[in-house]
């Protein structure tokens, strides 16, 4: 996460700031100089295969960024992303920041750790998608969004902004099966749902995963 420093030298370098709702999508090739960096909101970066097939690469939250594909040389792959809900996007030359990396040593630590994360969960969803059952990988996601934005009350239930349809996106599968395994949690008494919105108790959710749930 970047300090209030580096917010405020990010902020300067901003060529403009995006305000978007949830269903927006953007086509990051309409931005081929610039790397984008979440103020606020959610955003999902995605791919699309020649299936017509999409497949979720990052989920972004305040403090994230994405197109860093322009910094590291390597935009060969389209990516796109959709605001899940309200959101706001700083967007940053490139140049400019690759700049202001060199001659901010702080900067540049927190963007590498930043990157390091991304890297690391990547190899986790890989191999999550590889062993871990539906009922599993969607926990974890649930687990992931509520550490992120969840609206946390004092008994530990974290309210989460999303709907059934979006996370069936995020963990790749039919509507239909998250809405069978809602139900099941709903059962165990760990998560309630309401049109637009999740909530899932933290503690029994972290329980369940610490003793591998599967």
């Amino acid at each position: 996460m970047f300090n209030e420093q580096s917010w405020n030298l990010l902020e300067s370098l901003s060529r403009q700031s995006e305000r978007l709702v949830a269903g927006d999508t953007l086509t990051l090739s309409h931005y081929p100089e610039e790397v984008g960096i979440v103020r606020e909101g959610l955003i999902r970066v995605f791919t699309i295969s020649l299936q017509g097939e999409e497949k979720t690469l990052r989920l972004c939250a305040g403090g994230d960024f994405f197109g860093e594909q322009r910094l590291l040389g390597t935009n060969s792959v389209s990516l796109f992303a959709e605001s899940l809900h309200s959101s706001q996007v700083l967007w940053l030359p490139a140049n400019a920041l690759q700049d202001a990396l060199a001659n901010d040593s702080a900067l540049q630590f927190q963007f590498l750790q930043i990157l390091l994360g991304y890297e690391t969960a990547a190899m986790e969803e890989t191999v999550s998608l590889a062993l871990d059952s539906l009922s599993l990988r969607l926990l974890k996601t649930l687990l992931r969004l509520a550490r992120k934005l969840g609206e946390v009350d004092s008994e530990g239930w974290a309210k989460l902004r999303v709907t059934q349809a979006q996370l069936a996106t995020l963990v790749a599968t039919p509507r239909e099966c998250v809405s069978v395994h809602f139900q099941e949690f709903r059962q165990q008494g760990y998560l309630k749902s309401q049109r637009g919105s999740v909530t899932i108790h933290l503690p029994t959710l972290e329980r369940k995963l610490e003793l591998g749930l599967k």
